[in-house]
């Protein structure tokens, strides 16, 4: 897993270093999303490889929500 993880490391920080010069172009609000989008990312699919029983959000959000529903 640590192996997988490296990589995606290796592999967010050359998107980075190659998108450097159009980063820097766009606005602050939008480079700081593109950023979160990709710890997100990352985040999620550590998560997914880290443990063995995985809760999907849809099924945590249906769980949550199945009080609101009238049938």
């Amino acid at each position: 897993m640590i192996k997988l993880l490296g990589l995606y490391i290796l592999a967010a920080i050359l998107v980075i270093l190659v998108d450097r010069k159009v980063m820097r172009g766009i606005p602050g609000i939008n480079r700081w999303l593109a950023y979160i989008l990709l710890a997100g990312g990352f985040g999620i699919w550590a998560y997914c490889l880290q443990f063995g029983h995985v809760v999907y959000g849809s099924v945590l959000a249906g769980h949550y929500l199945e009080k609101f529903v009238p049938f």
